[in-house]
């Protein structure tokens, strides 16, 4: 077997065992190191928990986002399963939070998981200014 496969092999094994978000959200950092190299790793890093402005219930909020690269907003949680519905919440704040702050839509792809499983959302354009619901 290839040393990636073993990476693989070895962070799903480890992962199963990381009952929490955030040591779910380093070890996969590890794993994009040692497949792809610490400068993406590093990369990776320098996005997450960026502060993002959100709207909740008419009133505004903040946010940090688990991971932002490029055009991925990454949401990891414990358990996707049962964290599924929380997850989708924050990724809509957070992809609202963002385009408001740009001030206008602009393509970014939301990403919820629990390191193993990992669900892709693609958030709507609105016309008018951002919401959460237009995800």
């Amino acid at each position: 077997m290839s040393k990636k496969a073993d990476f693989i092999r070895q962070y799903i094994t480890d992962i199963t065992t990381l009952p929490k978000e955030e040591p779910r959200k380093i070890r996969f950092t590890v794993l994009l190191a040692s497949l792809f190299g610490e400068k993406l790793a590093t990369k990776v890093i320098k996005g997450t928990e960026k502060l993002v402005r959100v709207q909740r219930k008419d009133k505004p909020g903040k946010g940090f986002i688990d991971a932002y690269y490029g055009d991925a907003v990454i949401e990891f949680e414990s358990n996707l399963d049962k964290m599924r519905e929380e997850a989708q919440r924050q990724l809509k704040e957070y992809i609202a939070g963002l385009w408001e702050k740009k001030g206008r839509p602009f393509p970014l792809n939301g990403i919820a998981t629990d390191g193993l499983k990992w669900e892709l959302y693609y958030p709507l354009r609105a016309e008018n200014a951002p919401r959460p619901s237009d995800l």
